[in-house]
């Protein structure tokens, strides 16, 4: 974090672990003190809400009113719906074969390509671990018209690129123009899937949301551009920096055969894996809430309308919690749970991946391992996410 937000470090040590700046009109308190933040983190979800510059900025990509940048009843109504898609056993088992046919196709373009080169080969992984999570999402969100789905995706990565070159606060005009189209697009294509999906066969999560609400309610397209964004971010980014890590730290966790959800609860090393590529390289850099009333943390008194940034990056690898070898990949910090990994739990947040990491990792190690390739160069860049400049070539040999 510190070579891509240098300030953030810097202002800690100049004004302490609790300090105030402002960008134009927005004034942000910027939280590092590990017991206020824990406070924080227990507060009720009604004292603070998602930030308003988030929906007004970055609502065009994640939604203006979605899981991610709503709050209050509009939040609570929709967790409610969301949640059984995604965390109930029997949806979850489905998805899980869902993915594993997903990520099979990339084991079999890689063998391939192997079969070419010879016994040893470099592939670029991270441009395939991007199109696989773009596939495994589309089915996840849009189910029989998942390929409608990589086209919203690929309108979507887009967008993404045009708002990461705006300036936060300034509308060019040329991108500000391009941005409106391509996401009014966007919601079209997703609108006239709930009427598609709407009669469809077999379930998926666009259903869920159009059985519940009725095609056409605003929220199915802020939510379906919400899933479909941040859980592909956060699982491309999270299994190619695992495949990075992992290529100095070769495991065998799988064997030769393929997941299914007994065998992923099972498989401890591969979770502590997660969290620690998590906790190293979470997508998202800071936490952001904006207080709905007064809030009080010991002597500090914010005030209501104040945005609150917590770096979760910087208290991911601060020594203080996690010991000299804080900056250090060193998964067995979480042999016995997040609650004996550091000195206070709480301070790990990760925008979690969970189980789609956990398939795609178990896919690829047993059947590949790897090493680094002389051309990969390790250099972040933040692109609304963390992700590696120049790509990931990896040397891949079939075990």
């Amino acid at each position: 974090m510190s070579c891509l937000f240098p300030h953030i470090e810097k202002w800690k040590a100049d004004y302490g672990p609790v300090y105030v700046f402002s960008l134009v009109k927005m004034v942000i308190v910027c939280l590092c003190d590990f017991d206020i933040v824990r406070d924080f983190c227990q507060c009720r979800s009604t004292e603070f809400g998602r930030s308003a510059y988030l929906r007004n900025n970055r609502g065009i990509l994640f939604g203006y009113d979605s899981l991610i940048t709503s709050k209050g009843k509009s939040w609570a109504l929709q967790r409610k719906v969301i949640a059984p898609k995604f965390f109930n056993d029997i949806a979850r088992q489905g998805m899980v074969d869902m993915m594993v046919e997903s990520a099979v196709s990339v084991l079999e373009k890689w063998e391939s390509q192997m079969e070419e080169a010879g016994e040893v080969t470099s592939v670029r992984v991270d441009e395939d671990l991007k199109s696989l999570s773009a596939e495994m999402i589309s089915k996840a969100c849009f189910g029989s018209n998942h390929l409608i789905g990589n086209e919203i995706f690929s309108k979507m990565l887009v967008l993404q690129d045009l708002l990461s070159k705006q300036h936060a606060f300034v509308g060019l005009p040329g991108i500000a123009h391009d941005i409106r189209r391509i996401g009014k697009e966007v919601d079209q294509f997703v609108l006239k899937l709930t009427d598609d999906d709407y009669n469809a066969e077999k379930p998926s999560f666009l259903q869920a949301l159009v059985n519940n609400f009725g095609p056409g309610w605003s929220a199915i397209v802020d939510d379906c551009k919400a899933i479909f964004f941040a859980g592909h971010e956060t699982t491309a980014s999270g299994a190619t920096f695992a495949l990075v890590l992992l290529a100095h730290h070769p495991e065998e966790i799988l064997g030769n055969q393929a997941p299914n959800m007994d065998k992923l609860h099972k498989m401890k090393l591969l979770n502590m894996v997660n969290y620690e590529i998590l906790r190293l390289y979470s997508p998202g850099p800071f936490l952001t809430r904006e207080t709905s009333e007064e809030m009080k943390f010991g002597e500090f008194a914010i005030p209501k309308g104040v945005n609150i940034w917590i770096p979760i990056s910087l208290l991911h690898q601060d020594p203080a919690n996690w010991g000299n070898n804080a900056h250090e990949f060193h998964p067995e910090r979480f042999a016995n749970g997040i609650s004996s990994a550091c000195k206070l739990p709480n301070l790990f947040m990760p925008f979690g991946t969970g189980i789609r990491n956990c398939i795609v990792l178990s896919l690829l190690l047993s059947k590949f391992t790897f090493s680094l390739s002389p051309e990969y160069i390790h250099l972040l860049t933040y692109k609304l996410f963390f992700k590696p400049e120049h790509g990931v070539q990896l040397k891949m040999e079939k075990i």
